[in-house]
């Protein structure tokens, strides 16, 4: 039994590299199960002992010498019997504990993912030039012409500020367009030439603000998450004596100094479990509330992560519905600009990420509390 639950123990954590939610509870009740039989292997077989000794205990034919040595003996196994419980306590105590470090690990590798998502998305850095016609090396060009060919010798100069400015910028070469000088047919068709990209950012400036402030959004909360789970790995793992931090411990891969921590502190709960009424037994009792507490706290961040995500996603599927909504899409899609079409692209897999890769829907909730708390009977 203990070969079994050593070989379990090490094929825990080796595991925990891998991000594949449905693997890592597949393995967990496969664990879980093993521990379970282990422990009703252990339980029964003690207790079937005890109620043959009882039944010997109850024979006349056997001496009064041989029925005390009887009760002893079952005196002994019942000992044994609590002892085989609380031992089996701990284990399932350690285990939670285990795997609450594991899926502590896949959460934040997830988070850093969203972290650089964030962080590369082009509807971030681009947004801002995407919606300012000035962006745009075709308009500029054509506005200086425009302007270059007003009817006042002496034209007022924008400040350039206010030339800069795309609402501005939008109206002058409009103006411009309309008491140039020089040929009309040619002022007529650098008109059209920017007539899709004036209206495209004119009706989606405001629109293309709204997805640039709510990705940042979206971004300052995950940094928020970062932060929490960051402090929750701090406080997770002080109760087992761990004094560094969750990205020390990721960089260096430290993770099999924790379970040795780990191990440690329940190799010394154990050694003070068989000690009724002692100082240290109460020690214990709060140690292992600590650790279950840590447990519950890890539930929470789930769901809280969870529920991110969930957001998240319905984010991006306004943003889809915006640009998709753009009314003279379909009369200047072939003048649009490219950054309009890799943007809804990116939108997309953005949507398709936030339902799957960062997604942890098999983990929230009651699932998670019942993969690790369901009874052990």
């Amino acid at each position: 039994m203990k070969i079994i639950f050593t070989l379990i123990l090490v094929s825990i954590f080796y595991d925990c590299h891998s991000n594949n939610f449905d693997d890592f509870i597949r393995k967990t009740i496969d664990e879980k199960c093993v521990l379970i039989k282990s422990r009703n292997i252990v339980v029964h077989t003690i207790e079937n002992e005890i109620k043959d000794l009882e039944v010997l205990l109850y024979q006349n034919q056997i001496t009064l010498e041989k029925k005390v040595d009887v009760l002893i003996e079952i005196l002994q196994l019942e000992r044994s019997l609590k002892n085989a419980i609380a031992t089996f306590d701990m284990k399932f105590v350690k285990f939670r504990y285990q795997k609450g470090i594991e899926i502590l690990k896949m959460v934040y590798e997830k988070i850093l993912s969203l972290d650089h998502h964030f962080g590369t998305l082009r509807s971030f850095q681009d947004i801002a030039l995407m919606s300012n016609p000035n962006s745009y090396p075709e308009f500029v060009k054509i506005k200086e012409n425009l302007k270059s060919n007003t009817k006042s010798k002496d034209p007022i100069r924008l400040p350039v500020f206010l030339d800069n400015n795309p609402l501005i910028s939008m109206g002058y070469a409009v103006v411009s367009s309309f008491f140039g000088t020089g040929d009309k047919q040619k002022r007529q068709g650098e008109m059209e030439k920017i007539s899709c990209l004036l209206d495209f950012t004119l009706s989606m400036q405001s629109d293309l603000k709204i997805i640039y402030y709510e990705t940042d959004y979206l971004k300052l909360n995950n940094q928020e998450l970062k932060g929490k789970c960051i402090q929750l790995f701090k406080d997770y793992t002080k109760v087992i004596g761990y004094k560094f931090s969750l990205d020390y411990c990721r960089d260096i891969d430290d993770w099999d100094n924790v379970i040795s921590l780990l191990d440690e502190t329940i190799r010394t709960l154990n050694n003070y479990s068989d000690q009724p009424f002692s100082q240290e037994q109460k020690s214990i009792k709060h140690n292992i509330n600590n650790l279950e507490f840590s447990i519950d706290r890890l539930l929470g961040f789930i769901n809280e992560y969870s529920l991110f995500i969930s957001q998240g996603e319905k984010y991006y599927h306004k943003f889809l519905s915006i640009l998709k909504n753009y009314e003279h899409k379909d009369i200047c899609i072939s003048q649009l600009p490219s950054q309009y079409l890799e943007l809804e692209n990116e939108i997309l897999q953005s949507i398709d990420k936030f339902e799957t890769a960062y997604n942890v829907a098999e983990l929230k909730g009651t699932k998670l509390r019942d993969l690790l708390y369901g009874s052990p009977e």
